[in-house]
């Protein structure tokens, strides 16, 4: 288990991989902890937990919804993750893949996740998620369904 110590990782290279196993505990739809780590999702951006969206007219805890499917999307898998650094709050930015399990594909989380409609790109990674992208608007999947429209509780 690393520790923070001085705004860094002791026992922790910013470019060595590793593994979560289960269970996953979801902060947000793009976070989870590790131990005392927070590792988020390179590439994307999700509601707060506690956000609430509107479709249509209708309130909806799409946040609270994002997070159960970052947690049912890894399902009792491991993650191998692979660090890009380090986030403003001090955790880790990491690009994540599921185990292989069974008959169950092998895939990058984050993909997953904006093919869902629970994540969606920050700007700057849009065209490494636009296929994944365009699917989930089509499809009004996740929070596409009400246009991505999360409001103040």
């Amino acid at each position: 288990m690393a520790a923070q110590a001085g705004g860094r990782w002791e026992g922790f290279s910013a470019f060595s991989p590793f593994e979560v196993a289960p269970p996953l505990r979801s902060v947000d739809a793009a976070s989870f902890r590790d131990g005392e780590r927070v590792v988020r999702l390179a590439g994307v951006q999700a509601p707060r937990a506690n956000d609430v969206c509107l479709d249509a007219e209708a309130r909806w805890s799409c946040g609270l919804q994002a997070r159960a499917a970052l947690h049912n999307t890894v399902a009792n898998r491991s993650l191998f993750c692979q660090p890009r650094g380090t986030s403003p709050d001090g955790g880790i930015v990491a690009d994540c893949r599921l185990a292989a399990k069974d008959s169950l594909p092998i895939g990058d989380v984050a993909h997953l996740l904006v093919r869902q409609g629970w994540v969606r790109p920050v700007p700057d990674s849009d065209a490494a998620f636009a296929a994944d992208l365009g699917k989930a608007k089509a499809a009004g999947a996740g929070l596409w369904r009400g246009g991505w429209r999360i409001v103040t509780p």
